[in-house]
């Protein structure tokens, strides 16, 4: 029988339904961007021919009953923020493969981990899946953190997996059991558990996701940030306890309102230019 057709599922910021022809405006500020599709197999969309090609394998697909592309589309404003491909199905051993893309201004935001976890629980519970799959390069460090958050355990690293886009590249293979999941509801914390093998020894911070949210001020104190650009270092080595932030503040720009701690102390290393520093002590 061919994969069983998602109607809907819906999040508190997220609807997840099935692509349609007037999503492809949205999907093209993803997919032409190519820091979204840099560990795809395909190089970021050029023209409105390589979305409607993308959209005529995506159909391909679902004709087959082997797959479906779902499209993520905020609640409040109805633009699609992104997609969720479930694909390769196999109904004997009742298990699929699940892939992602989400555009770069809601990286950071949590909106992913919203959409694959309601996705899990909806094959799971309602499309009788015994297992879900993923492949992610080791270098996309969030993708990797997102699937441990989740629940999903990486099960080996296949050397030189595929061709991306020209170049031979390693994959981090990784699955999910209906079993684990079950387990995860009755209160395993996956989400917080420790996430083993996935951090980097060092980085290069320019190569960090800025944040998507300019900050986590309310208005009118929110919009005072403008100008400035923060890049979580910490996040990507798993730190908790301990932020380490890469700023970059255009001319006149604050890099926060004046506040204090009785409990944490702050260390500002300036790497470039001369900032002044503003007190009214």
């Amino acid at each position: 029988m061919p994969l069983q057709i998602i109607d809907s599922i819906t999040t508190p910021r997220l609807t997840l339904r099935g692509v349609t022809e007037s999503d492809l405006d949205d999907l093209f500020e993803i997919n032409g961007d190519a820091q979204v599709t840099r560990f795809l197999p395909y190089v970021n969309w050029q023209t409105s021919d390589d979305a409607q090609a993308w959209l005529k394998r995506t159909r391909a697909v679902e004709a087959a009953g082997s797959g479906q592309q779902l499209a993520m589309v905020l609640r409040d404003s109805g633009k699609v923020i992104g997609t969720v491909l479930l694909f390769r199905y196999e109904e004997p051993s009742a298990r699929i493969e699940l892939g992602y893309v989400l555009g770069r201004l809601h990286w950071g935001s949590g909106v992913m981990f919203e959409a694959l976890n309601a996705v899990c629980s909806h094959v799971f519970s309602a499309m009788a899946i015994r297992r879900i799959e993923a492949q992610v390069n080791p270098d996309n460090l969030a993708s990797n953190r997102l699937l441990h958050r989740l629940g999903f355990n990486c099960e080996g690293t296949l050397r030189q997996r595929w061709v991306n886009q020209g170049q031979a590249v390693d994959t981090n293979f990784y699955g999910l059991l209906a079993d684990d999941w079950k387990g995860r509801q009755q209160g395993a914390d996956c989400a917080s558990a420790p996430l083993p093998g996935i951090f980097p020894v060092a980085i290069n911070a320019a190569e960090v996701a800025p944040r998507s949210k300019l900050s986590n001020y309310p208005e009118p104190f929110a919009s005072m940030m403008a100008g400035r650009e923060k890049r979580a270092l910490g996040a990507v080595f798993g730190l908790q306890n301990f932020g380490v932030n890469l700023t970059r503040l255009a001319p006149h720009s604050v890099s926060a309102l004046r506040h204090a701690h009785t409990r944490q102390d702050e260390f500002i290393y300036v790497l470039s230019g001369r900032p002044s520093l503003q007190t009214d002590e």
